[in-house]
């Protein structure tokens, strides 16, 4: 049964602020509680011990002990307030996703730089009103950079089903992914990149240590006696006399235990620095590890991720609780009494070194996988909720070898994921086999670009695992390329001419390395080709690198002006076929020209051009050539 995604959220955000009001009130009465109990307390406390009453001690030792109580239940209270506010603001993202709206910031997360990959500049992949942007929902670094690199490189037919199969089951687990998106947002609020960045390092710098740390050396013999030299000192300095013990026991106890250290610093000192500098990052996880385990997952891509958690037979969390319990003991050495004097004497740090290193060989190999666990469920999880708030969206199907069944590329009623649904037309695509060209052609502003940019971007959508804007799609693993949003650099004198041959360069490049070597089938998407040269060598520059590319088996989609090139289509038996968008002008009573565009894909080549009206309706005064055709103001059927 399909929920309608707005009224889910709406019902969840009135819920959640709804128990945030109502726990806030009921904080705000235990506050009140608390001050009046501590009052309590110190006034029955003094008047006890000026009117010589003891009943008001007992008042006075009941009513801080009531204080304490309330501290325990106060804090309790404030982390499910702070929860619900968290899942009130998870309600308000998905209100302003399913309206179209951007609901998270922007967040530079491509993996190597937009302008030095092969497609993400091109076909909005990140940045500001991004595919990235519209689809993630993650809060953890490491889950937002696995989400990223999903769209940044396709994925194995394999690897999409796996994807599509968890993310289709976790569309309709509206309750943990919003569980995930809660405990995950402490790890999120309100850090900068800096900070962000920082975490991550020490993360890894736990992770290091865990994998591949220094052990600390010894074992029950060490053990034995880390508890042996404390005893035998503080039995020295405290009960010596008692004891009738010579005094140089205690003074040898304690430089026993001053060489042991010395000896073990090195081991000791990288697991206490590890836990203490680092632990933190790891800690924060517990409660997402503790959400995961507690789910109940049918598909066995899900059951497995939940598997890595439970390693062994010891759960994540369990292990982080462990560490945590460390950590609060390595806190004691911050304090410099204690880290100087008192610590020493009890070979404390050996001791939390010692319980860091069982930590370290019980549970430190399977950490990184762990993570790794919750990062992967992360970005399936932000692909189920796509699905689940776009219905409409198909998913794909990705087939590993195009044929007589399965064509290289098809799509049904295809738009474009960042427009409007409402507002978006649908056209029909195919590239039928491997060597397949789609020439487009069509005046000014009439949707060459955009259906370029649609057909990209739904493909890496696909390729990512996720769903696509159409009513079907059918894909190979492609290696998509695209040459559209060319730009020239000033300070490496390079011109857009020549920044643009490079691209071409690279398309090509990678469509020589699938013929030689039976990589993925390269998808290209040329914008506007060889558009900064004149006429004549833009069309002979553009026709042998599409034959080029129709030899090399390549595919893909080129819009241009240059309507000459229409003839590669009987030139190169079917393997190009044109296909054109036109323009619609309307001339009123008044004798002006309007112009619309209705976006629809049509056959053949187009017969119009409109660069000249667009100047005149502009307001340049340009002749328009007697007998223009562009004139013609019916709407001209599909050839």
């Amino acid at each position: 049964m399909s929920i309608d995604a707005a009224g889910h959220y709406a019902r969840r955000r009135d819920a959640a602020r709804a128990e945030e009001a109502k726990l806030a009130e009921q904080t705000r009465r235990i506050s009140t509680a608390r001050v009046a109990l501590f009052a309590a307390a110190v006034t029955a406390a003094i008047y006890g011990r000026v009117r010589h009453e003891p009943r008001l001690y007992f008042v006075a030792l009941a009513s801080a002990a009531l204080f304490v109580v309330l501290v325990f239940v106060h804090d309790r209270l404030h982390a499910r307030k702070d929860r619900a506010g968290r899942a009130a603001a998870w309600a308000d993202e998905g209100l302003l996703r399913v309206s179209g709206r951007f609901a998270r910031p922007v967040t530079n997360e491509d993996p190597r730089g937009a302008e030095g990959h092969p497609y993400a500049d091109d076909l909005d992949v990140f940045g500001e009103g991004s595919l990235f942007q519209s689809i993630d929902t993650t809060r953890t670094s490491e889950g937002r950079a696995l989400l990223a690199s999903w769209l940044s490189e396709a994925a194995s037919r394999g690897e999409v089903e796996a994807r599509q199969t968890a993310a289709r089951e976790l569309a309709a687990m509206h309750e943990l992914r919003e569980a995930l998106a809660v405990e995950g947002a402490i790890l999120d609020e309100g850090e900068s990149t800096a900070y962000k960045h920082r975490r991550a390092k020490e993360l890894e710098s736990l992770l290091a240590w865990a994998e591949r740390g220094k052990p600390v050396p010894g074992g029950l013999a060490l053990r034995a006696i880390g508890l042996a030299l404390p005893a035998l000192t503080i039995a020295a300095l405290f009960f010596g006399d008692a004891l009738h013990l010579p005094r140089v026991v205690g003074l040898g106890s304690i430089v026993a235990s001053a060489a042991l250290l010395v000896r073990l610093r090195g081991p000791v000192l990288a697991a206490i620095e590890a836990s203490a500098e680092h632990g933190d990052a790891l800690l924060r996880f517990s409660r997402i590890f503790a959400v995961v385990e507690a789910a109940t997952f049918a598909g066995e891509p899900l059951r497995a991720l939940q598997a890595t958690l439970r390693a062994e037979g010891l759960s994540a969390s369990a292990s982080v609780a462990s560490l945590r319990r460390i950590v609060g003991f390595v806190a004691a050495r911050r304090n410099e009494v204690w880290r100087l004097f008192i610590g020493p004497l009890l070979l404390w740090d050996l001791h939390c070194a010692l319980s860091l290193e069982s930590f370290r060989a019980r549970a430190g190999s399977h950490l990184r996988a762990q993570i790794g666990a919750i990062a992967r469920l992360e970005a399936l999880a932000a692909v189920g909720t796509r699905a689940f708030e776009r219905p409409d969206d198909a998913w794909p199907e990705v087939v590993d070898a195009a044929g007589a069944e399965r064509p290289a590329l098809a799509a049904t009623a295809l738009a474009h994921p960042l427009i409007d649904p409402d507002k978006a037309v649908r056209n029909d695509l195919e590239l039928a086999a491997l060597g397949d060209v789609l020439l487009i052609t069509g005046s000014n502003m009439s949707g060459k670009s955009t259906l370029l940019r649609a057909l990209g971007a739904n493909v890496v959508l696909a390729l990512a695992g996720a769903p696509v804007r159409a009513r079907a799609l059918c894909c190979m693993p492609f290696d998509v390329r695209t040459s559209m949003r060319i730009r020239d650099d000033l300070h490496a004198g390079v011109s857009h001419f020549f920044a643009e041959l490079r691209r071409l360069k690279e398309v090509v490049d990678a469509a020589n390395d699938e013929a030689k070597t039976g990589a993925r089938p390269v998808l290209f998407l040329l914008d506007e080709i060889l558009h900064g040269t004149n006429s004549r060598e833009r069309a002979l520059g553009a026709e042998a690198i599409i034959r080029h590319l129709t030899e090399r088996r390549a595919c893909g989609a080129v819009s241009t002006h240059d309507l000459a090139l229409g003839r590669l289509e009987a030139e190169l038996h079917g393997r190009v076929r044109n296909v054109h968008f036109e323009e619609q002008v309307r001339v009123g009573e008044d004798g002006v020209e309007t112009m619309s565009f209705d976006y629809r894909l049509r056959r053949g080549v187009v017969a119009s051009s409109n660069a000249l009206r667009l100047m005149r309706i502009v307001g340049l005064d340009v002749p328009l050539p007697r007998g223009d055709e562009l004139s013609s103001a019916d709407d001209r059927p599909s050839r």
